[in-house]
């Protein structure tokens, strides 16, 4: 964050409003509204994609570069795709849950499904006794509102409903599996950029597992806040 200027100053701020309050939330002094710059710039993820291209460059091994360390020059189109296609999935999610369905479009499947329940037992054959009367034009009905409901729920499948996808077990698989990884290649350097820090409990309560840590960068976490946890030494060790 060296190159943000402002940035490391800011986080020393918010840490210390939360230095007491990690598992309360924000303080009670803060405002109601907070005011909020509505011109167009760059998202958040198209930074990280673009960050990430560009430390491919950077530490590239080419014909010209014996040094032993860096990637591999075969190996950054593989990478710089598998970026491009995170981009491409991140937008996907994006266009679903800002995009809603047309009003018009919902409330004329309703009206066509309520006046199709209203009007059935008018046309219905009384001779085909109680079964094939009653029994079944019930079944259908109910088949077509659970039908209506799954869509409704399917529409928007990321947020914080009960329905929803578990984006926090993702997240945490995600941060798991990346610093499995770097254990297993022998990246000790790469391994102290991060630690270890206990989950919020009202953020663990919005995961239908149990997620008890999340992974912070070594500079921005505060030793003081919450002490690291984790398997194994070098996850519960302090930030240097």
């Amino acid at each position: 964050l060296g190159r943000f200027g402002k940035s490391a100053k800011t986080i020393d701020a918010f840490v210390a409003q939360f230095k007491d309050r990690y598992e309360e939330g924000p303080p009670d002094d803060w405002p109601d509204e907070f005011p909020v710059d509505t011109k167009p710039k760059a998202r958040a993820h198209l930074d990280v994609c673009f960050f990430l291209k560009e430390l491919l460059i950077e530490n590239m091994n080419d014909a010209m570069n014996s040094l032993p360390y860096g990637i591999k020059e075969r190996l950054v189109p593989p990478i710089s795709n598998l970026a491009k296609s995170a981009m491409i999935s991140f937008e996907g999610v994006s266009v679903i849950m800002s995009t809603p369905l047309p009003l018009p479009y919902a409330c004329l499947c309703k009206l066509l499904l309520t006046f199709w329940m209203v009007s059935f037992p008018f046309v219905e054959d009384a001779g085909l006794g109680v079964f094939g009367s009653v029994v079944v034009p019930i079944v259908i009905m109910l088949a077509l509102l659970g039908i209506d409901s799954i869509s409704t729920e399917l529409e928007n499948p990321f947020g914080d409903d009960a329905n929803d996808l578990d984006l926090l077990e993702l997240i945490a698989n995600f941060e798991s599996e990346a610093m499995t990884m770097l254990e297993m290649s022998g990246d000790d350097k790469a391994m102290d950029r991060f630690v270890w820090r206990r989950l919020p409990q009202r953020i663990r309560d919005m995961s239908c597992k149990p997620i008890y840590r999340m992974l912070a960068c070594t500079e921005l976490a505060a030793p003081d806040l919450v002490p690291g946890t984790g398997d194994t030494p070098r996850t519960t060790r302090p930030p240097k």
